[in-house]
């Protein structure tokens, strides 16, 4: 088995040959952002909007192919559109703040010169968001941290008199599925439904649609109370990845006390775009949710000591490294 070391540099060994040209087929405007940053966050040199219309427009490149009047109307409408992102990444700037490790510009975007550790958190983030640009065993490790990181934040949104625990990577709860669902449920003094709980197959010890859980738990033990069933979202479906703490009601009677859990979604994806903030919400968190993006997660980080010795840190430090002079 590789060490986490041999894995990131696989995967950095293929990354630039996956991110040469945007072949992401959502359009959304965030995930275009991400990808300038990642080019950005590789490159050495300062880049301009001119080569981002390259990666962008495959029609760019064919523009004298076009008659005149309409390569006119089409080299219009692709400027129109990088001048947007770039618009979305210097709102992003200075909606981060010093958390944000780019200096964006009119016309480009840079790596600053050295980052501290909440700029480097930033790099880790979005390399969460944007998993599919790197080797499938780092993917699986990026998720698992993520989820570490959502915990720590959560540690901190909420008061030291809140339970927080995980259910995902590296589980406060042990032995399979049926075994740590009943145990959640002997935490939360919530019925459980044995029936729906022993239907699970035997060898499944996945969380089963929530990674994390929280509750304020009273002296008298009855669970009407405040409990968070939260799912941590790395891929792009975020939309179908809520439904998932669905599950939870048909294992765990809720209901019975009169209080229905709160679903919440966490996301390394910077989702907030100026003047457009609930149309953007809509698009990530379906109604009732409560959502953690990439910006109130590392606000929440408040103690750098518990994320600090993830892998993913060093993950970004190799990226900065090994930046080269030319993106082909």
């Amino acid at each position: 088995m590789m060490t986490y070391s041999e894995i990131i540099t696989k995967s950095l060994d293929n990354i630039h040959t996956k991110l040469s040209s945007y072949n992401n087929d959502n359009t959304k405007d965030h995930y275009k952002c991400d990808y300038i940053e990642l080019l950005a966050l590789l490159n050495t040199d300062e880049l301009y909007k001119d080569d981002f219309l390259k990666r962008f427009f495959y029609e760019y490149e064919d523009r004298h192919e076009h008659a005149e009047e309409e390569q006119s109307e089409i080299s219009e409408q692709q400027d129109r559109e990088v001048n947007d992102l770039f618009t979305i990444l210097k709102y992003r700037q200075t909606l981060y703040g010093e958390y944000y490790p780019f200096i964006v510009n009119e016309e480009s975007i840079l790596l600053k010169p050295s980052l501290d550790d909440m700029q480097t958190l930033y790099i880790v983030l979005l390399s969460c968001a944007n998993l599919t640009s790197f080797e499938k065993d780092l993917q699986y490790r990026l998720a698992d941290e993520f989820e570490h990181i959502t915990y720590c934040a959560m540690k901190h949104y909420l008061p030291n008199s809140f339970e927080v625990k995980k259910l995902g990577s590296g589980s406060h709860y042990s032995g399979n599925t049926r075994n740590k669902l009943k145990e959640l449920g002997n935490d939360l003094n919530v019925p459980v439904d044995n029936d729906q709980i022993d239907g699970i197959a035997l060898r499944a010890n996945k969380e089963k649609g929530v990674d994390l859980i929280a509750w304020y738990k009273f002296i008298d033990g009855l669970p009407n109370t405040i409990i968070f069933l939260i799912q941590c979202a790395c891929g792009k479906d975020t939309v179908h990845k809520q439904y998932e703490p669905a599950a939870y009601y048909t294992y765990f009677n809720f209901l019975k006390y009169q209080k229905e859990p709160i679903i919440t979604l966490a996301t390394p994806k910077s989702v907030v775009i100026k003047e457009m903030h609930i149309q953007q919400i809509s698009e990530v968190a379906m109604k009732d949710i409560l959502y953690f993006d990439r910006l109130r997660i590392m606000e929440l980080i408040l103690d750098f000591n518990c994320i600090s010795s993830l892998g993913s840190f060093n993950l970004a430090k190799e990226l900065i490294d090994k930046r080269i002079s030319v993106l082909d």
